[in-house]
C-alpha cells in the first residue's frame, strides 16, 4: 500500500488519492481475515467489484418510494437473482481454495470462514455473513483512515509527531 501511495505521488506531482488505495488495501486485508489466505490482485478486484454491484442493486432506489414503477422493478429481481447466483459460485470458489489449503497446511488459522463452517449454517448463509462482514468492514474504516489522514496533512506539528524515520 505505501508503495502504491509513493508512486502515484511520484506519478502526480505528490498528489495522492488516497481513497481507492486504502480502500484496496483495506479489503485484501478483511478478505485475508475472511478466508484465511491471500488473493491474487484480480481475484480481489473481482470480489471487490460484485460487492459494489450487490451495494448498489441494493440500496434504497425510486422503486422503493414509487410503487407505481412496479413494471420496472421485475428487472431489478432479476437482476438480484444473478447477481446472487453469481456471488455464491464465486464464494463457493474461494471455500473450496480455503478447503485445499488447509489440507495442506498452507491456510492461515482462526479465519472468519474457518469459524463460520464449524457451525451448521447453508452455503448461502455463509456467503451472506462473509458478505456483511467484507462490506460492513470496507468503507467505514476506509473513510475513518482517509479522514485521519486528511486532519494529519492539515495539523503538521501532529502529523511530524507521528511521522518516523
Amino acid at each position: 500500500m505505501i508503495s502504491k501511495i509513493r508512486t502515484e505521488a511520484e506519478r502526480n506531482q505528490g498528489v495522492v488519492s488516497v481513497y481507492p488505495i486504502i480502500r484496496f488495501g483495506m479489503f485484501e486485508l478483511l478478505l485475508f481475515m475472511c478466508f484465511g489466505y491471500h488473493m491474487k490482485e484480480e481475484e480481489i478486484f473481482e470480489i471487490s467489484e460484485l460487492l459494489d454491484a450487490i451495494l448498489k442493486l441494493t440500496a434504497m432506489q425510486l422503486f422503493d418510494f414509487l410503487p407505481f414503477l412496479k413494471l420496472l422493478r421485475r428487472n431489478r429481481e432479476v437482476s438480484e437473482r444473478e447477481l446472487r447466483s453469481k456471488q455464491v459460485d464465486l464464494f463457493s470458489s474461494h471455500f473450496q481454495n480455503h478447503k485445499e489449503l488447509k489440507e495442506i497446511g498452507q491456510l492461515t488459522r482462526g479465519s472468519y470462514l474457518e469459524t463460520l463452517l464449524r457451525t451448521d449454517l447453508s452455503t448461502e448463509d455463509v456467503v451472506t455473513l462473509c458478505t456483511e462482514f467484507m462490506a460492513g468492514g470496507t468503507d467505514t474504516t476506509v473513510t475513518t483512515l482517509e479522514w485521519t489522514m486528511a486532519h494529519l496533512v492539515r495539523n503538521p506539528s501532529i502529523q511530524s509527531k507521528l511521522y518516523c524515520h
